[in-house]
């Protein structure tokens, strides 16, 4: 693989299951060190001796969103615990996801064990919610956006992709109506790099 991604850039990566696409996000991510060639963050290396202060500018959703058995607020300000109500019922706004938690009772609602007490498309937009919180340089969605049907799907990533300032978006899909919110999609097979195309 040999790529430059701009800062603030949404790419998309895709590729058949196995070729490498969840790797190369936990690389870019710092939390797998390659063991040849180079990562560079704004020219710095990216290394063991670096990767934690990196890794801490980084959010990243996986498929499987993990909520803790507390309320929604101290799920939602986990690694960002700085974050006052009005920022969380901002982030909340930006997924879609505010009034769906005030019929709930609000932020002081439990999540319950793993979420259980949520949908599955509710824990997703609540991990997203929790990223944008953290304010990271780079936020890598792994099928995150999956449990939800195409038109809150299409919401959610409309205001992904208008957030001003934006970090950079790292957008792991299979599906071309999720990838089509990114200026770029790069497509994986077997471990390489096999395509790079920008779009409208």
């Amino acid at each position: 693989v040999d790529l430059v991604i701009p800062a603030g850039e949404m790419v998309g990566l895709s590729g058949p299951s196995g070729a490498g696409k969840s790797t190369l996000a936990d690389v870019i991510a710092g939390l797998l060190i390659a063991s040849e060639g180079r990562i560079a963050i704004g020219g710095t290396a990216l290394d063991a001796a670096s990767a934690p202060a990196w890794a801490a500018r980084v959010s990243y959703v996986p498929q499987e969103a993990f909520l803790l058995n507390e309320s929604l607020r101290a799920n939602l300000q986990w690694g960002a615990a700085g974050a006052d109500d009005a920022a969380i019922w901002a982030a909340l706004e930006t997924v879609g996801a505010a009034e769906r938690i005030r019929q709930r009772g609000g932020l002081d609602a439990a999540a319950g064990e793993r979420g259980s007490f949520l949908s599955g498309g509710e824990r997703q937009r609540i991990a997203i919610a929790r990223a944008l919180l953290r304010e990271a340089d780079l936020m890598i969605l792994d099928e995150a956006t999956n449990a939800l049907d195409a038109a809150s799907e299409e919401s959610l990533l409309g205001a992904i992709a208008a957030l001003t300032p934006r970090p950079t978006v790292l957008l792991i899909s299979h599906s071309e109506a999720v990838l089509r919110f990114c200026e770029r999609v790069l497509y994986l097979d077997r471990g390489r790099l096999i395509g790079d195309r920008r779009q409208d």
